[in-house]
């Protein structure tokens, strides 16, 4: 993930950490439903992968 990063450039790397990309991610977490956060992870990673690619 880290070699994607680099490669994608630095505006497509900041874009993808953005915070608020990654506050989804805890909160689904935090609810502590597992499909919930099963569900938030494949999201955000299919987003990084668009963003990224």
């Amino acid at each position: 993930m880290r070699m994607t990063i680099v490669f994608a450039g630095l505006e497509r790397a900041v874009r993808n950490m953005d915070s608020a990309r990654h506050v989804v991610l805890v909160d689904a977490i935090a609810s502590g439903d597992p499909e919930a956060a099963r569900a938030a992870v494949l999201e955000h990673m299919e987003d990084a992968e668009a963003n990224l690619g």
